[in-house]
């Protein structure tokens, strides 16, 4: 009997699962019911920039000695932004012109750009050392936040390229606890 009552109730998960699947999408997109994905403009993007930027000093509130290392920093990171919306535009533009390199030429492109990147990030390496250095531990701990736009920068397993890469998230996971057996 237990059997036929768990068969039975997998059996009308399954078909409940199944219709649902069917039916069209509420937000009319076609990803599996999630509502299409909204692309933010150039000047969006920058927006949003400006506002992590201007972020920092606000939400850490930094001493007049800290702006001053601040300063560098920003700068160093505005510089990364531009150049990573340069390659984004560079992008979009040869795709909407159906323009497609072959496979060397993608090869070459991408280490040029990855080679442009390291410079750039360990600028901003070299920048962040002195201000990093005159930040209190709960100002390292907001940082990454302030900087990635929210609380992305406390998930654990969190791979970013951002100027924090390293700092949060990484390493080996802790243990979980161990469960009582019923």
């Amino acid at each position: 009997m237990k059997k036929l009552t768990l068969v039975s109730a997998l059996a009308v998960l399954a078909l409940t699962g199944a219709s649902a699947v069917a039916q069209p999408s509420p937000h009319g997109g076609p990803r599996d019911g999630k509502p299409p994905v909204q692309r933010l403009s150039k000047e969006d993007r920058a927006a949003l920039f400006d506002a992590r930027m201007a972020a920092v000093p606000v939400g850490l509130k930094l001493t007049d000695a800290q702006k001053k290392l601040w300063e560098p920093v920003e700068k160093a990171m505005r510089a990364n932004e531009a150049a990573r919306a340069e390659q984004f535009e560079e992008m979009r533009e040869r795709a909407a012109e159906g323009q497609r390199p072959d496979y060397l030429a993608r090869l070459e492109n991408g280490a040029e750009r990855m080679g442009e990147s390291a410079k750039r990030m360990s600028a901003l390496s070299e920048a962040m050392k002195p201000f990093w250095a005159s930040l209190s531990e709960d100002q390292r701990r907001l940082f990454p936040m302030l900087v990635q736009g929210g609380a992305r920068g406390d998930k654990p397993g969190r791979h970013d390229a951002g100027p924090t890469h390293g700092t949060q998230g990484h390493g080996p996971k802790p243990a979980a606890p161990a469960q009582p057996k019923p």
